[in-house]
């Protein structure tokens, strides 16, 4: 965890349609809080010198993966820590990431299998269970996280996959998330799992906002 910070840093992290954007919108509308999903123009510097900084992994991407795509994700992860210190050092009391760098260290698990990229990996998973004072994980069962991609109105690329192959492409992303999870968990991150069919949105405010406190609490000890 990171002492030296004034504020806190959260991801929420879940398979499509776990419901990562309602409980970020909810967490919004907490003074103090600010959500990080899409970056400001202001952050294009920091981008710029992050994607730099992971320059061999960055422009050697998956054969089945955009490179320009890759290249962000790459930028992105080298960047957290940064634009969550520009973030609370303008007003912020506590960075919500919505999609941040345990959600990217998931699109980028094929580094693992690479001699170079492996490294690069487990060093990012150690720089973001140092930048998050907590991991939340959002999920529910394959049917209702089906259920809930069918009927939402924003797009999402798994939209069109037949019912065998999205179930697939659900329990992928739910291993994936979970096994990023225990890894950042082993590395000193709290990590609390919410089950989002069985606890609503008011209910899982709570459970950040205590989880933050508990945190704060024993900064001050």
């Amino acid at each position: 965890m990171n002492g030296h910070r004034r504020g806190s840093v959260v991801e929420l992290l879940g398979a499509p349609a776990s419901g990562k954007s309602a409980l970020a919108e909810a967490l919004s509308e907490i003074e103090g809080v600010t959500v990080v999903k899409d970056h400001r123009r202001s952050d294009l510097s920091t981008l710029a010198w992050a994607v730099a900084r992971a320059w061999p992994v960055a422009v050697a991407p998956p054969h089945d993966v955009d490179r320009l795509r890759w290249a962000a994700w790459a930028g992105r992860l080298s960047a957290a820590s940064r634009i969550a210190d520009i973030r609370l050092a303008t007003g912020a009391s506590t960075v919500v990431f919505d999609q941040g760098a345990a959600y990217t260290l998931v699109r980028m698990l094929e580094l693992r299998h690479r001699q170079s990229g492996n490294v690069w990996w487990w060093s990012r998973c150690l720089e973001t269970a140092g930048l998050l004072d907590l991991l939340v994980i959002l999920d529910a069962d394959n049917a209702t996280l089906a259920r809930r991609v069918r009927d939402r109105d924003k797009h999402h690329q798994a939209d069109d996959l037949p019912p065998a192959r999205l179930h697939q492409y659900l329990t992928a992303e739910r291993r994936g998330c979970h096994l990023v999870a225990d890894v950042l968990a082993r590395e000193g991150a709290e990590v609390r799992r919410i089950i989002t069919t069985d606890t609503p949105v008011g209910e899982q405010v709570q459970i950040v906002q205590e989880a933050l406190a508990r945190h704060a609490g024993h900064q001050v000890r």
